[in-house]
């Protein structure tokens, strides 16, 4: 039966010694492994499944989150599948080993209809469920995964600081991890924090002070970085909680934001600007007076001279920072030089992939990924189906 009118890729690249590629033929141990980064690579395979069914549930992929160096993925056919390093049981494993080289289904401890959204810190994982429900697994010594403790698979959070999704008519919207923390949003403005980095959290109304404003602000992002958690409206404002105080406004104009989870850096792009701008915070809500700024996209951009920056798209992990241009070209960021630099990692259109547009990309401490997506159009759709009611196709598998 056809059920989504997509298709998705999924490729790694960086250092593999616990298996975060999810590319077996790539895999070293931590004894053979010499620091060198493994180049670009399509993952093809999933554990205990043949090339063929590896390939539906690849092309099926809905959101895809990274810590340290574990990976998990949702299907759009609500199905859970992880890789990497599960040394705190981070992906609900609990096999002894603990590098996992390739993607394997994650069983959680109870039926869900629907799987939402999952984030990932350092060594723990976050994942929403029937859109109101909230799993967590791995490290959890900081209490960032919501009163959940650890232990060898995936267990349902009952932490009281979720009591509002207690009425099944408030919905998660948003989740996001750094290091030691999570975070959830509630009903499109109401957030929730647990571990390290918690905000001016205000137990009597159960919620962060400052997040009110989210109720005629539309959220756009939702990021942490070490020191607090970050959102960009619709209308392009910045607002930022740290460890202690409630959400401040911190800029204004800003069409792409990003923060690293690691560190207190986050980068941004102004309205109609080409220069990309790297500022921090503190856990105070201070912004540092001291901003860089690499032209290198203007550079880039110089022959072109496009209207306007909407076809950018900023990505930071815990390490790396990326450039998307058009959902079709990968950038590193190099911050080097007085302009910095923009490193090719991957362009759509030179590697056979013409129909195919960069949906996300992740980046842990030494690995990322990239998801790309291809929309089939409305006449493949059809002849789809025409093909399915024929009884002579009833039994063909279309990828």
């Amino acid at each position: 039966m056809l059920k989504h009118n997509q298709k998705t890729k999924l490729f790694s690249f960086g250092i593999n010694e616990h298996g975060q590629l999810a590319r077996l033929s790539n895999y070293k141990t931590e004894e053979e492994q010499n620091s060198v980064a493994e180049p670009v690579g399509e993952i093809t395979l999933i554990k205990n499944k043949s090339e063929i069914e590896s390939q539906l549930i690849l092309q099926n992929i809905k959101e895809i989150a990274s810590g340290r160096s574990h990976t998990v993925i949702i299907t759009l056919d609500n199905e859970l599948y992880g890789a990497g390093y599960n040394n705190y049981n981070q992906l609900g494993f609990s096999d002894e080993s603990i590098d996992f080289s390739l993607l394997q289904k994650i069983t959680l401890p109870s039926n869900v209809k629907t799987i939402n959204h999952v984030a990932c810190g350092w060594f723990h994982t976050i994942v929403v469920c029937d859109n109101h429900r909230v799993f967590a697994a791995g490290h959890s010594y900081f209490d960032q995964t919501f009163n959940v403790e650890q232990s060898p698979a995936f267990a349902e959070s009952h932490d009281t600081i979720l009591r509002d999704l207690e009425n099944i008519n408030n919905v998660i919207t948003h989740a996001s991890c750094n290091t030691f923390s999570s975070t959830i949003v509630i009903n499109g403005w109401k957030v929730i924090t647990c571990g390290e980095v918690r905000g001016q959290f205000n137990e009597e109304k159960n919620h962060v002070d400052g997040c009110e404003i989210f109720r005629d602000r539309k959220i756009k992002y939702l990021k942490h970085s070490d020191d607090g958690v970050f959102v960009l409206t619709e209308d392009g404002t910045v607002f930022f909680t740290g460890k202690k105080g409630p959400f401040t406004e911190l800029l204004t104009g800003i069409c792409e934001f990003s923060a690293q989870h690691m560190l207190s850096n986050f980068y941004y792009l102004k309205q109609r600007d080409f220069t990309i701008y790297r500022s921090t915070t503190d856990e105070n809500n201070d912004f540092e007076d001291t901003i860089d700024t690499f032209n290198c996209l203007q550079n880039y951009f110089e022959k072109s001279q496009p209207k306007n920056n909407t076809n950018l798209q900023i990505y930071a992990g815990y390490s790396f920072t990326f450039i998307i241009v058009n959902k079709k070209i990968i950038y590193k960021l190099i911050e080097e030089g007085e302009n910095g630099q923009l490193e090719l990692i991957y362009n759509c259109n030179e590697n056979g992939e013409n129909n195919y547009f960069v949906k996300d990309i992740i980046s842990g401490t030494d690995t990322t990924h990239f998801l790309l997506e291809t929309c089939i159009t409305k006449s493949e759709v059809e002849m789809k189906r025409k093909l399915f009611k024929n009884v002579k196709f009833c039994d063909v598998i279309l990828i």
